[in-house]
């Protein structure tokens, strides 16, 4: 399909999405909020790659030896914190808007920024500051120029058990943090909500790409959550986890209840770490297609991110051996990474680079991504053309039924007005029936008889009037302790009596509807 031919459909398609929002409109209906962000990407030509998987897989350093350079920030804890869209740009630069509506572009030294601003904050680490971010700016007034609400809302939101206490703080400290934050991000002014990466990448099939690095989908403190949401406007997604033989419980549970059914047949599962299980890489990758026969063999990759990049340092491939030789008895990091090829090699400047490439072995998942750039707007418009259709298919049930209704109406007048009379014959016998129920409740307790409900409640009354009478006003029993214990089970006896009583009541009154309904039969 040529590009004049994808921009011809991308017309028609946008086209029917705005015939299907007026559709439904009138109907006082609205498009699902998926189908409105895959429009927003289809007009804004953008395809979204999420980068996904648990805490420490290794997400940020993939990215980083993907593009080939280090542009995210890293951590040995958990490093993102905030949803990272990166995309090609003719310079680096780092966007980023806040929950006020503000924004900042910073150009110098984007990786510190990006550090401070994209990572889990050091000082708030231990409270979940993503359920708070969320908390002020659902409650952020433009016009107050900050969050707004009443110290009951606070105090709810405190007491909310789906607020993550991360390090089980005791409830003070727990409670003293939480608002110490909320007073100093009050104005929203700090708290991001939307960051993004524009870097000069060399890949030209990336460019209508959006690498997005996403927090882990197993961080806690409202972390995760984050993650779940974005996955709804991902179009292809790459799942990391760390290469081993063992199943793991929480790449099963993404598969069936974190990523979305739309993007599941594009899901590719990379596998990293390789230089730790290297000789142990080939049975690893069997066991895992095994494990998760979804994936298809051709969609599970196995790479060391760590090797790719220790490639990028210092221009080594412009190197000749003795250089190489030079820094590999200097820098520890590469000396570790690269020290097995380094000795097979044997002074072997191809040899050395053809080892390290195929332990790094980034070659077959990079020709994979760019095979997907390459067909982007194709895999993302028939999902969105499906989106469309799905909809249209949902209407056209919603007026195909209401059409059956009215064809019934006038192809039997008749019919459908007998129909109509008995619902009305049936609900005046109803409106009667619980007339007559209640004119019987009514004379039935104003009645003196003693087999009367209202004498059997006087009688209830009585007894315990008659009782109260003897323990507290009678002179040998009226004594201050002997009295309250005695009030104390009074009300007791009598909130049981009653209780019981009130329950038998409302036996009779069911019995007495199912009675009428049987005689109605």
């Amino acid at each position: 399909m040529d590009y004049e031919e994808l921009e011809a459909h991308r017309t028609v398609l946008l086209d029917l999405y705005r015939s299907l929002r007026e559709t439904l409109s009138k109907e006082g209906d609205e498009i699902p909020g998926f189908i409105k962000r895959s429009k927003k990407n289809i007009a804004a030509k953008k395809f979204v790659l999420a980068i996904i998987g648990e805490v420490k897989a290794g997400k940020s350093t993939f990215i980083n030896a993907l593009l080939r350079e280090e542009i995210l920030p890293v951590d040995t804890q958990q490093a993102t914190s905030e949803i990272v869209e990166i995309y090609h740009s003719d310079k680096t630069e780092v966007q980023v808007t806040f929950a006020n509506c503000t924004t900042k572009v910073v150009q110098d030294d984007p990786k510190l920024f990006l550090k401070k601003i994209a990572s889990v904050n050091e000082e708030y680490r231990d409270i979940p500051f993503v359920q708070i971010n969320r908390f002020l700016m659902k409650k952020y007034r433009k016009e107050k120029g900050k969050a707004v609400f009443e110290k009951g809302e606070l105090e709810d939101f405190i007491s909310d058990s789906e607020l993550e206490n991360i390090h089980k703080l005791d409830d003070t400290e727990f409670r003293d943090k939480i608002c110490d934050y909320i007073e100093k991000n009050i104005a929203c002014d700090a708290i991001p909500k939307e960051v993004t990466l524009g870097y000069p990448h060399k890949f030209s099939e990336f460019k209508h790409f959006r690498i997005v690095d996403t927090p882990g989908i197993n961080a806690i403190g409202g972390i995760e959550q984050q993650t779940k949401d974005f996955l709804f406007s991902a179009d292809a997604v790459v799942y990391l986890q760390r290469a081993g033989l063992q199943e793991s419980s929480t790449l099963r549970n993404a598969l069936e209840n974190v990523v979305p059914e739309k993007v599941q047949e594009r899901l590719i599962l990379v596998l990293t770490h390789r230089s730790q299980v290297l000789n142990d890489a080939e049975r690893i990758l069997e066991a895992t297609y095994n494990y998760y026969p979804k994936f298809g063999s051709d969609n599970i990759f196995c790479v060391d991110s760590l090797t790719e990049l220790c490639l990028r340092e210092e221009d080594i491939y412009k190197k000749s051996m003795e250089e190489i030789s030079a820094i590999y008895e200097k820098n520890t990091n590469f000396m570790d990474l690269t020290a097995a090829c380094f000795m097979q090699a044997k002074g072997d400047r191809s040899k050395f680079f053809d080892l390290v490439e195929d332990k790094a072995n980034f070659d077959p998942i990079r020709k994979r991504i760019q095979k997907d750039a390459q067909n982007s707007a194709s895999i993302q418009m028939k999902d969105f053309a499906d989106a469309i259709q799905e909809q249209y298919e949902v209407f056209d049930n919603k007026i195909s039924d209401r059409i059956r209704q009215r064809k019934k109406q006038y192809r039997c007048p008749q019919s459908y007005a007998s129909d109509i009379q008995k619902q009305k014959n049936e609900m005046e016998r109803m409106r009667s029936d619980y007339n007559k129920f209640i004119s019987e409740l009514e004379e039935e307790f104003s009645s003196r008889d003693k087999n009367s409900r209202y004498y059997e409640i006087d009688q209830i009354v009585s007894r315990f009037g008659d009782d109260i009478n003897k323990k507290v006003f009678d002179p040998s029993e009226h004594n201050e302790k002997t009295v309250q214990s005695y009030l104390e089970k009074f009300y007791r006896d009598f909130n049981d009596t009653m209780t019981n009583f009130v329950d038998s009541l409302k036996a009779d009154f069911k019995r007495k509807i199912a009675d009428k309904n049987v005689e109605a039969q």
